[in-house]
């Protein structure tokens, strides 16, 4: 575990804000991360991203936003924002690069948490 939050921490996670959120206890902190690993909300983005409504990946990226926010996932909590702004206003292009960022910011989360 704890290889793994330095690792996080070293990516630009703030793990000591997050801590505190979960008053220091490093044990609920890491079980709700490895819970975001296995939730949906990701895989039904991807499914719905180039929907012509964007009503449903908004929904999607702003749970993820979060969530990611919460558990102080800097750098996805970053490319979340952007896109999460973007579909909220109506105004995100496919070719824009911002679900792109989003999806390398996913990933590499998903790797050092495995």
């Amino acid at each position: 575990m704890e290889e793994k939050l330095n690792k996080l921490k070293n990516w630009g996670c703030d793990i000591n804000g997050a801590l505190d959120r979960f008053l220091n206890d490093k044990d609920l902190y890491y079980e709700c991360l490895s819970m975001f690993v296995e939730d949906q909300n990701f895989a039904a983005l991807k499914l719905h991203i180039n929907d012509a409504n964007q009503k449903k990946p908004f929904s999607y990226v702003h749970t993820l936003k979060g969530v990611a926010g919460n558990l102080g996932i800097s750098p996805l909590f970053e490319s979340l924002s952007e896109l999460c702004e973007a579909l909220r206003n109506n105004e995100y292009d496919p070719n824009s690069g911002l679900f792109e960022r989003t999806v390398v910011d996913y990933n590499i989360f998903l790797e050092i948490m495995k």
